[in-house]
């Protein structure tokens, strides 16, 4: 999977966050925040608010410019380093990522959310022992 798939798998995920339960990363107008690639030979990967304004996520400190929390904050970094770099980052910067379970959606929603992120790669599929 290449940069500008795991992009729009990682976008796929914060719609289904923002359609669902406390609509975290959407507006009250249906609008719902992203994930861009800007620029042209080198590209910079920005995270774009409901509102349309852009955020800085290369920065670990808090953006004011972010229309959300911390757990929100961290889980907006390790969407960025799965879209950089690939490979499974949920929880890397602190927060339990979206298994955690103080996110306060319904079980059914959030088991829709996990089960998006697992189909687009971003969590790992579950493995079963024989």
């Amino acid at each position: 999977m290449d940069k500008q798939q795991r992009l729009e798998a990682i976008n796929k995920i914060i719609k289904a966050i923002g359609e669902r339960g406390r609509g975290f990363f959407s507006d009250k107008k249906g609008n719902v925040a992203h994930f861009v690639l800007v620029g042209g030979q080198r590209k910079r990967l920005h995270f774009r608010n409901a509102d349309g304004t852009n955020v800085n996520p290369y920065d670990l400190r808090r953006d004011y410019n972010f229309q959300g929390g911390g757990t929100l904050w961290a889980l907006v970094h390790d969407f960025k380093d799965f879209i950089l770099l690939g490979g499974h980052t949920n929880g890397k910067h602190g927060y339990g990522g979206l298994l955690a379970s103080g996110w306060g959606y319904a079980d059914h929603e959030m088991d829709e959310i996990i089960v998006l992120a697992r189909e687009v790669g971003f969590l790992r599929q579950l493995t079963t022992t024989v």
